[in-house]
């Protein structure tokens, strides 16, 4: 069209069609939703000329309510030719694949990846993804979570194209983050377990939790294996405990590693779990249980009982799951072999060493060399 009266122009923003024009001394421009292709020019020509003809025949819609499309009579919009998914539900087929052999838990941190999956990049397809938008991608997940977290999220993202056998150059070649060291552990003092067991047994409403809290202090389990014990995995006098399923998001499952173990409990828990134990009890039954009867779960136990008895006896917070390290810390401050301990909290040796090396017969020193 010339630069008469009406004129429309057919633009092109950013690969989507786009109409602009002038009448009276006014701007307007309209976005047609359309991609930019060559079906897809026909039906924006078709759009251009009704207005072009309702400027000059004086019809012209201000509101431009009449040029929106109610039912699409003209041309169908070609739609792009692709068999690619988007990038979002790539990883939602290795997701669902992966149900069927992951816990709920960890399942929702895949899920959440694919959440943020379709926050970034909406509706593009793999065959879009670059690495420009992969490395943007990355920056946009640390500005969500920590290095280590970032990290264990674009390794997900590889395993996804590797298992769909596409290239997985692309996250492989991001720039690496630096990781901070993992914080050391921070167990509780003699004195502060001494107030946390005192605090449970006198408190008026979480008393009946002291058994399991002494138990954890006392053992060094994890709480899904203390929450998963039942009596068929306790010897008749209380004396040996085997460790061989966890209780977690309401389900049993293997212990960590699929590795079950067996280890002697102090005199002490002996005669805790004696004292707790019922008459004839199943062997599928907990050993631990609420109050009402139900199996322990851990965030309620943790957001309630625990929070307000670490309250109550003034011990800096520190979740359920320190008592693993506090036992862990003291037997080797007491002079046990590394390598038994070990072998009764189900550690491996190599994190052992290097989680508790400050506490394996004493912290090096360095001496007067000079």
């Amino acid at each position: 069209m010339g630069r008469q009266k009406g004129t429309v122009a057919i633009e092109s923003d950013k690969g989507w069609l786009r109409l602009r024009w002038r009448v009276a001394g006014k701007r307007y421009a309209y976005a047609l939703g359309l991609p930019d292709n060559k079906t897809n020019r026909k039906i924006a020509e078709a759009r251009a000329n009704q207005i072009y003809l309702d400027v000059l025949s004086g019809n012209f819609d201000g509101t431009l309510v009449k040029y929106k499309p109610t039912g699409q009579t003209e041309l169908e919009p070609e739609k792009p030719k692709t068999d690619s998914p988007t990038i979002a539900d790539l990883f939602d087929r290795f997701v669902a694949h992966k149900a069927k052999e992951i816990d709920p838990r960890t399942l929702r941190r895949y899920h959440t990846i694919t959440r943020q999956l379709k926050e970034f990049f909406r509706d593009r397809i793999v065959t879009e993804l670059n690495a420009s938008s992969a490395e943007e991608f990355q920056q946009f997940l640390i500005a969500d979570g920590n290095a280590e977290t970032v990290r264990r999220k674009i390794q997900l993202l590889k395993a996804c194209w590797q298992w769909h056998e596409l290239d997985a150059a692309i996250w492989e070649s991001l720039p690496k983050l630096r990781t901070p060291p993992q914080e050391a552990p921070k167990p509780f003092t003699k004195e502060e377990v001494a107030l946390i067991l005192g605090g449970f047994k006198r408190d008026r409403y979480y008393s009946h939790y002291y058994p399991y809290v002494k138990f954890l202090l006392g053992t060094g389990v994890r709480i899904g294996e203390a929450q998963g014990l039942t009596w068929g995995r306790i010897s008749d006098d209380c004396t040996v405990v085997e460790v061989f399923e966890t209780w977690t998001d309401r389900q049993r499952k293997p212990p960590k590693n699929n590795k079950s173990r067996q280890f002697r409990v102090s005199q002490e828990t002996a005669e805790l779990l004696r004292s707790i134990r019922p008459n004839d009890p199943s062997p599928d039954s907990f050993v631990f249980l609420t109050l009402e009867g139900h199996p322990i779960n851990e965030h309620n136990f943790r957001g309630r009982a625990w929070k307000e008895i670490l309250d109550k006896v003034d011990v800096p917070y520190r979740k359920p799951y320190n008592c693993r390290a506090t036992f862990t810390s003291h037997c080797l401050m007491s002079g046990m072999n590394p390598l038994l301990v070990a072998q009764l909290t189900g550690h491996d040796v190599a994190v052992l060493f290097e989680h508790y090396a400050a506490y394996i017969g004493s912290s090096p020193e360095i001496p007067d060399l000079f």
